[in-house]
């Protein structure tokens, strides 16, 4: 067998590992967002993700290389995998509310334990089996509470999930 035909096969092989144990680490991943488990340890202690991808090579030896390694476990490459992660839910809830068409708006500013001012923005709406859906589209940092602003707000939210305000039925705020 000709020595390019071998490199190739080798890179071939090894690219299908890596994919194996790229998919590995976002099944983990996946499973520790969907229980609200954090990701990181602390003071870069060995977090949850370390600690289950750690198990999960017992059984499968070559992520224990993937772990060494520690290439795609970066605070960057994570955060990028839970930030592709998110907008994948968000899509999904999006289009199953233009799916139901009609929707109301609930939206709240709270101030988080930094006392940063946040607002958050929800959405209900009844899928076509008759079952009451409520979805945050998100937090927003907010520089001011004043009805102006919390209005350019929640209209940059609306445009950016491309939802109309013509199919909205109903609004909720907090007091106001």
């Amino acid at each position: 067998m000709p020595v390019t035909a071998q490199l190739v096969g080798q890179e071939a092989s090894s690219q299908e590992s890596r994919r194996l144990m790229l998919l590995k680490q976002l099944t983990s991943l996946r499973l520790l967002l969907r229980e609200g488990l954090a990701v990181r340890g602390y003071d870069n202690i060995e977090g949850n993700l370390e600690q289950l991808l750690r198990l999960r090579a017992e059984d499968c030896p070559n992520l224990a290389g993937w772990i060494r390694d520690h290439k795609y476990l970066s605070v960057d490459v994570v955060n990028e995998q839970i930030a592709i992660m998110s907008n994948s839910v968000l899509r999904a809830i999006i289009n199953d509310i233009k799916d139901a068409r009609w929707f109301a708006i609930t939206a709240d500013e709270t101030r988080d334990v930094s006392g940063a001012e946040q607002f958050t923005v929800c959405v209900r709406w009844v899928s076509d089996r008759f079952i009451v859906n409520e979805d945050l589209l998100g937090l927003v940092d907010v520089p001011t509470t004043d009805s102006a602003t919390l209005y350019s707000v929640l209209e940059d939210v609306l445009i950016r999930c491309n939802l109309l305000i013509d199919n909205c039925r109903g609004q909720a705020y907090d007091g106001a």
